[in-house]
């Protein structure tokens, strides 16, 4: 909850919504069994980046999906620039989460405090 409130627009997906997402998500990015992107799989390259240079790939200002490794956690959506920005509050919810963009076009995964494997679709 404190990492919610400190953002200023934020929503917290439905649950029929959530599972509508998921499927959508599972079809475009393969996954290991441990929960995280199975970047060997996919077609695409990652990039291994910190948060502060995001910017310099992205537009901060579209909305992105955060879907955590603990499915007991709902699924929010909010603007990039609010990742950046509140990274560590992310990491503090939970340290292995995805964010992936409106479009599913972009997957930032973090992997390890302030970086993010990023690979955009």
């Amino acid at each position: 909850m404190e990492c919610i409130q400190k953002i200023d627009k934020i929503d917290i997906i439905p649950e029929t919504q959530c599972e509508l997402l998921l499927n959508k998500v599972e079809d475009i990015i393969p996954m290991t069994l441990a929960g995280h992107v199975d970047w060997n799989k996919m077609k695409h390259d990652r990039e291994t980046i910190s948060y502060g240079q995001i910017e310099n790939y992205l537009e901060t200002h579209e909305n992105y999906y955060i879907i955590w490794n603990n499915c007991d956690l709902p699924i929010i959506k909010c603007d990039l620039q609010s990742i950046i920005e509140n990274f560590v509050d992310f990491e503090a919810v939970d340290f292995s989460y995805l964010a992936i963009s409106e479009d599913l076009n972009v997957i930032l995964e973090a992997v390890k405090f302030g970086c993010v494997n990023m690979g955009i679709l």
